[in-house]
């Protein structure tokens, strides 16, 4: 099992995500339960849709936490590109979809907001 674990591990950490260990001696479906709202809100949390007319060639992304402070994110060029610790967004279906990292900010932070940044070419 302990090599088993070791391995999901280092998948899901190579794809940007988060394995999940289940105590099966305790509450099993509320901890699996618990995990699925989770990963809902990340991915609800960290896809938006682009406002009709908006082109995203033209847009940056800012990402404020809870304390007000404000930073810029870097456009990359695709999930793959985001790699497992990289900040950033990228165009996804015509919308702004948030790299893995960012999205784990965005949602540890419940105060924090994603604005669109406009008038110029993305950084």
């Amino acid at each position: 099992m302990g090599q088993g674990l070791t391995l999901a591990q280092s998948i899901s950490a190579a794809g940007g995500g988060a394995s999940l260990e289940v105590n099966l001696q305790q509450d099993a479906a509320g901890q699996v339960t618990e995990v699925l709202a989770q990963i809902q809100r990340m991915a609800t949390a960290c896809q938006y849709v682009a406002p009709e007319g908006l082109p995203l060639d033209q847009v940056g992304v800012q990402v404020v936490d809870g304390s007000g402070s404000a930073r810029n994110l870097p456009k990359v060029e695709s999930a793959a590109a985001c790699g497992g610790s990289a900040d950033g967004w990228f165009n996804d279906l015509g919308g702004v979809q948030l790299c893995a990292r960012t999205c784990a900010d965005v949602t540890a932070d419940a105060l924090s907001s994603v604005n669109y940044l406009t008038g110029c070419a993305a950084p």
